[in-house]
This record gives structure tokens, sequence and C-alpha cells, in this order.
């Protein structure tokens, strides 16, 4: 066709483009875990670089740890006292702490109903004290973690009632949605949508 140059595509440069595709996708894999950290937002590996021990072999059962019946409230891995120490998180009915080796360090059964939604890990006021937020029947808790124990956070738990109905909380988040500085509690109920709860004096830079 007039006006149209027609260029032979050497077979070499389609494996060349094919090569690089894949070195970017596995750098994509690689990063896997995100760490916040002050107001900078930086990416970890995983499994640093290393020589592989052999295949991937099948999980190996390790323990039980007791608790109740679980909904949707996922186990958090956090360090709650900033030792160096990672703590789990695991939301039931009552909120469990336990430590790494396995060992129940507290149980908080305040409130009534269940724990139905993921619940929170962040230091809402910045004071370098960890609070663990979840949302409990129709209400919201806060319990702050000092000397390895789970104490209700003054002014807390807040609640979803309207209008004499008491709806479950079926959904929990926590961020800085206008970018004020301050942290905002999310929570979906059962019967009225969605409840903004904010919290003067809060730190955006410990959200787990």
């Amino acid at each position: 066709m007039p006006g149209v140059t027609h260029v032979r595509r050497d077979p070499s440069d389609n494996l060349r483009v094919a090569i690089k595709r894949r070195e970017i996708l596995l750098r994509c894999l690689a990063i896997s875990v995100i760490i916040l950290s002050g107001p900078v937002v930086s990416a970890q590996q995983i499994c640093p670089p290393g020589t592989p021990s052999g295949p991937v072999q099948a999980p190996v059962f390790v323990t039980n740890l007791a608790g109740q019946t679980s909904w949707f409230a996922s186990p958090v891995v956090y360090d709650l006292d900033g030792n160096g120490s990672n703590e789990l998180v695991a939301a039931y009915y009552d909120i469990y702490v336990f430590a790494s080796n396995g060992t129940l360090l507290d149980r908080a059964q305040d409130g009534d109903g269940r724990v139905y939604a993921p619940h929170v890990v962040a230091d809402l006021d910045g004071d370098g004290v960890t609070e663990v937020v979840a949302g409990r029947g129709h209400q919201v808790w806060a319990w702050e973690w000092t000397g390895s124990a789970l104490t209700v956070k003054n002014g807390w738990p807040a609640d979803t009632t309207t209008g004499g109905n008491e709806p479950e909380i079926r959904g929990m988040a926590a961020g800085d949605l206008d970018g004020d500085g301050q942290l905002e509690v999310f929570v979906q109920t059962f019967d009225h949508g969605l409840d903004v709860f904010t919290i003067p004096g809060s730190a955006t830079n410990c959200l787990m």
C-alpha cells in the first residue's frame, strides 16, 4: 500500500518483550505486605532474596487456640505494646488477645451480642497506646491495650441505635476520610446504612 512502510519483525523481539513482562510481573508479586509508618507508605517483600530450600510443601498444623464461634472478623496480627513481639487479636463474641506463643493474655467481655464485622487496631489518639475497636451487637467498643490487658477507653462505647431500633453492626473500617488529620470510624449496620463517628484528637499514623 502506498505511503505505508512494512517492517519485518524479528521473532527474537517477541521473546525479549515476553521476558520483560515476566520480570515486571514477578516484581509485582513480590510486593505483598503494605506497612504504614507515619505518613509514608512503604512496601516490603514477604520473603527476602535467598536460596530456596526446596519445593513448596503442604501446610503443617501447629496448634489450635481456644475461642468461641467466629463470624466475619478476621484475626489481626499486631505488636500492640511496641515491644517487638506480635500479638494476635481475635474477635468472636468476646475479644481475645494471644501472645506470639499462643498464650491467652486477656479477654474483653464487655457488651452484648456477637462481633460480626472485622475489628480495627489503631493508636486512635496518637498517645502511643494501641486501641482495639470492635462492633458488638449495636455498640462500637474501644479498648486500650495497657499492662497486657484490655481496658474500655474513656467515652466508649458508641451507639448505633436509631428510632428505638438497635441494629447489629455488620461492617467496620477506620481512616481519615476528609484529610483533616483525624480518624473516622465507619460502621455499617443491619438496617440503616452507614454511621460515621469522628474521633477528636485522633491520629492517622498508626492504623492497622
